[in-house]
């Protein structure tokens, strides 16, 4: 984390630099926030929506990949605590991408977390305003 996400498209898989996972992590949502960003430039007048997001500090295996799987079980009690969420709350965003009403009117744009039913931890993702869905981030 705060890794700055940089695309070096002339070696995407690290073949010719260390590999560092959240460097690689963070290339890989730069990936997907550019993405989305061009389709929608690109495809946004034949009615297709496009947009990237990102679902909150969910607690999956990413730590496992990044950290190792003994590192990982001793930080995990640390991370409950930063507000990480459930993958059930954590698809949230994703759900309201897909359905929000409103989500075209964003088109090609980011839109960060949401974790109901607790409503937005303070440290991580701002105030409970913004809480509904996701938001875009424009």
């Amino acid at each position: 984390q705060g890794r700055k996400g940089e695309l070096v498209l002339d070696d995407l898989h690290f073949r010719d630099r260390p590999y560092d996972g959240w460097v690689a992590y963070a290339q890989a949502k730069l990936a997907n926030v550019v993405h989305a960003a061009e389709y929608a430039r690109r495809h946004g007048d034949k009615g297709i929506t496009a947009v990237s997001l990102h679902p909150g500090y969910v607690h999956t295996d990413l730590a496992r990949h990044v950290f190792g799987p003994v590192m990982s079980k001793i930080t995990s009690p640390i991370m409950d605590r930063m507000g990480r969420i459930d993958p059930w709350q954590g698809c949230q965003t994703s759900l309201y991408c897909i359905l929000g009403d409103d989500v075209p009117n964003h088109n090609g744009k980011y839109f960060s977390a949401a974790n109901s039913p607790g409503g937005l931890h303070p440290y991580m993702y701002g105030t409970a305003q913004l809480q509904r869905g996701g938001w875009p981030m424009e």
